[in-house]
C-alpha cells in the first residue's frame, strides 16, 4: 500500500492524502490519468485530471478520489439458472415414450400442451418487459438528472464522467431528431416522469419521518402515529402506481417509431444504464439520489420474479422430446395411409 511523503499515512489509491490534505509525491507535478471500466456494452469513463498541489475537503470541493470500479446495483446480472427438473414439470408433457406405439398419443399430447404452454409463456413475457421497462425507465430518469447535476460539481469531481455525459447528451440529440414530430410528446411524458420522481422522493422523505416518529413513540403506538405511517405508505404505493402508467405510456409511445429511431434508442438507453450504475455506486458525489437508489433496489426485486417465471416457461416449452413427436407423427400417418389402403381394398373387393 502507498504512504503519503508528507506525513507517512497509508493512502491506498486515493490522489490525495486523507490524513494531511497534501497531494501524492509527485503527482502535483503531472496528470494522472485513470480509466473506468463500464460494463461491456457500455462507454468507459476516462479521467484526465492535472492535480494542482495540496488539495483537501470531499468529493465536489475538488478531492480527485477513486471512483469505484464495481456498481453495486448489478441491474445486468446473469440470469438465474433454471432447475431441468422444475421445467419439466412446469411443460407437463410427460416422460418420453419408450414404444413405438406409445409415440403417436405422446404426440398428440404436446400438441394438446404446446399451444396452452405458449399462450402462458406470452404472459410471462409481457409482465417481465413491463417490469424491465419500469427499470430501465428510472435508469434513464436518474442519468439525465445526474448529469445535469454533475455539471455544477468541481473539475476534479466531474472528470470521470465528462465523457459519458457528452456521449449521454449526443445519443439524446440524435434520439430526439429521429423521434421527429412525436418527440413532444416523448418530452412531456419525460417531464411527467420526472414529476413522478419528485413527487416520490418526497414520498420516501415523508414515510421515514413518519416511521422515525412512531419508533420515537414507543409502545404502545399511539393511534395518531400508526394513521401517519399507514398514510404515508399507501401514497407512496399511490406515487409507484401512478409512475409505473406514465412509463408505460412512454413504452408504448415508441413502438411506432422508425427502426433507426429504435436504434437509437437503444443506444441511448445504453448509456443511461451504464452512466446510472455508477451514479448509483458513487455515494459521495450524488448522495442526493437516495430515493432513486431505493426506487431502482425495489424495481430491481419487482423484475426478479417475472424474469425468473418467463426463463422457467421458455425452458419449459423446450422439454417435450422433438424426436419422439417426429416419430408418432410418422406413425400416425403410416397408420392412416394403411388403413385407407385398407379401405380402398375392401371397396374394390365389394365392387367385384
Amino acid at each position: 500500500m502507498a504512504s503519503c511523503s508528507h506525513c507517512g499515512a497509508d493512502i491506498g489509491e486515493l490522489l490525495g492524502c486523507p490524513k494531511c490534505g497534501k497531494s501524492v509525491s509527485g503527482a502535483a507535478q503531472g496528470s494522472k490519468q485513470v480509466v473506468f471500466e463500464a460494463p461491456d456494452d457500455g462507454p468507459s469513463l476516462e479521467l484526465d485530471v492535472v492535480l494542482p498541489g495540496p488539495m483537501s475537503g470531499a468529493g465536489r470541493d475538488g478531492v480527485a478520489r477513486v471512483i469505484p470500479i464495481g456498481p453495486a446495483f448489478d441491474v445486468d446480472a446473469p440470469p438465474p439458472k433454471v432447475d431441468p427438473v422444475e421445467a419439466r414439470v412446469t411443460g407437463k408433457f410427460g416422460l418420453p415414450p419408450d414404444h413405438w406405439w406409445e409415440m403417436p398419443s405422446y404426440a398428440l399430447q404436446v400438441r394438446k400442451r404446446l399451444p396452452e404452454l405458449e399462450q402462458i409463456t406470452a404472459s410471462h413475457r409481457e409482465r417481465s418487459a413491463k417490469t424491465e421497462a419500469a427499470l430501465q425507465s428510472q435508469l434513464d430518469a436518474l442519468a439525465l438528472r445526474a448529469a445535469a447535476a454533475a455539471d455544477g460539481f468541481s473539475r476534479n469531481a466531474r472528470a470521470p464522467y465528462a465523457k459519458t455525459i457528452e456521449k449521454l447528451r449526443a445519443t439524446e440529440a440524435e434520439l430526439r431528431a429521429l423521434e421527429g414530430e412525436r418527440a413532444a410528446e416523448t418530452d412531456a411524458l419525460t417531464q411527467e416522469l420526472q414529476a413522478a420522481d419528485q413527487r416520490m422522493a418526497e414520498l420516501e422523505k415523508e414515510l421515514e419521518a413518519a416511521t422515525a416518529e412512531q419508533r420515537k413513540a414507543g409502545d404502545p403506538t399511539p393511534p395518531t402515529a400508526r394513521k401517519r405511517v399507514d398514510d404515508a405508505r399507501t401514497k407512496l404505493k399511490l406515487g409507484v402506481e401512478a409512475r409505473a402508467i406514465v412509463a408505460e405510456k412512454l413504452d408504448s409511445l415508441t413502438y411506432g417509431f422508425s427502426p433507426a429511431a429504435k436504434k437509437a434508442r437503444t443506444e441511448f438507453q445504453k448509456v443511461t444504464k451504464a452512466f446510472a450504475l455508477f451514479v448509483l455506486d458513487d455515494t459521495t458525489n450524488f448522495a442526493e439520489f437516495k430515493a432513486f437508489r431505493q426506487a431502482i433496489l425495489r424495481l430491481q426485486a419487482a423484475a426478479a420474479g417475472p424474469r425468473k417465471d418467463l426463463l422457467l416457461h421458455e425452458a419449459a416449452l423446450r422439454t417435450y422430446d422433438a424426436e419422439a413427436v417426429k416419430m408418432g407423427k410418422t406413425v400416425m400417418i403410416a397408420a392412416a395411409l394403411g388403413a385407407a389402403a385398407a379401405l380402398v381394398m375392401i371397396v374394390l373387393a365389394l365392387l367385384k
